[in-house]
């Protein structure tokens, strides 16, 4: 239950990178290739130097400074990678297939060893890049480096063009669906890690996070954010007469009734305990005391046939005014919720300022 800006904030924090959405960085994409164009550029300067596809010297020249410049442009990525834009990113698959079609379209035939560069290509664009992006660059070099091949050798180059286009599409077919395989791994992993077990809720260390986007977003708009801290009344006294598994039915019964009283734009989770958060963005006081004791009537309602019926006590606060960062709305919050429970539990108080009376 996230606002869509703090819900595209945590895509970006899952996928490592907007525009990619996979588990590595855009640090990590440019590094790597800016590395594997380095080492094409620095294998086919040294095939060059061999002279080993047998073109002549002016042709040899052409060839070593495409492949010095590429390998000038590979160490920059890998040195730099922040400042790599994405486009270029996306074409280095390309510009590595480019180191290879050179040769051959200078020489006439493929110098030995080039086609490992279109394989590096082809895994990068493969595992890195999005999949329409991937089959792009594939396409383009198996087109690009056939066509140069065949161009130059005719029909004898009709095998090496077969090959590594087959090659091409089954290495990028397997890359793909193991790069699928564990981005969804590494999502799930993190889903996990923000997730509460006992009741699928987001735990503190996400509401953490998306309150202080929250309270920076709320800031900015000028709008006023309030927190309902909820309490279940009684709660030692319930695992001590029903047992472990009744406590944690009734976390899981009122974490099921503050699903149905919440909006997309707000977040709920698990605080701690027996304790639950609400965050309600665009709320001012008088709303958030409406809401909260419109939830503590449900949770009394709810549970009123139970064996063990519950009630909550709920404290709330606002910011502005009573806060101005998120520990004070935290504070603020706890110290009405303590105010609550100290007047009898079972109901609803909201405390200006920022004062925390220390709990017994």
């Amino acid at each position: 239950m996230l606002s869509p800006a703090v819900a595209g904030s945590i895509r970006s924090d899952v996928d490592g990178d907007v525009g990619f959405g996979h588990p590595h960085s855009r640090s990590t994409v440019a590094r790597v290739g800016g590395l594997l164009l380095l080492a094409g550029g620095a294998l086919t300067l040294v095939l060059a130097a061999l002279d080993a596809p047998g073109y002549d010297g002016g042709a040899t020249t052409l060839v070593a400074v495409v492949a010095v410049l590429a390998a000038v442009v590979g160490g920059l990525c890998a040195a730099l990678p922040s400042v790599v834009p994405t486009a270029v990113l996306s074409l280095l698959p390309v510009c590595s297939a480019g180191l290879c079609c050179l040769p051959v379209y200078l020489a006439g035939s493929p110098p030995p060893g080039t086609e490992l560069i279109l394989v590096w290509a082809v895994l990068f664009a493969g595992y890195f890049l999005p999949v329409r992006a991937a089959w792009l660059n594939v396409g383009v070099i198996v087109l690009g480096y056939g066509a140069t091949v065949l161009g130059r050798q005719g029909a004898a180059g009709l095998t090496v063009t077969l090959c590594l286009g087959s090659t091409s599409v089954v290495s990028l077919l397997i890359v793909s669906s193991l790069r699928v395989r564990l981005s969804a791994l590494v999502t799930a992993s993190r889903q996990e890690a923000r997730t509460d077990g006992l009741t699928g809720l987001l735990n503190r260390r996400a509401f953490d996070e998306i309150s202080a986007h929250e309270m920076a977003r709320c800031q900015r708009s000028g709008l006023s954010l309030a927190l309902l801290l909820i309490d279940v009344d009684h709660f030692k006294r319930l695992n001590d007469s029903w047992g472990h598994l009744a406590g944690d039915a009734a976390l899981r019964q009122v974490a099921d009734v503050l699903r149905t009283q919440t909006r997309d734009s707000d977040v709920l989770a698990r605080f701690g305990g027996e304790e639950f958060a609400i965050l309600l963005p665009s709320c001012v006081v008088d709303d958030a005391v409406r809401r909260a004791e419109h939830i503590r009537s449900l949770v009394e309602r709810a549970t009123l046939a139970s064996p063990a019926p519950l009630t909550v006590s709920i404290g709330a606060a606002t910011s502005p005014p009573s806060a101005r960062t998120v520990v004070d709305l935290v504070a603020a919050a706890d110290a009405a919720l303590y105010s609550a429970k100290d007047a009898g539990r079972n109901t609803v108080t909201v405390l200006a300022g920022v004062s925390r009376p220390e709990r017994p």
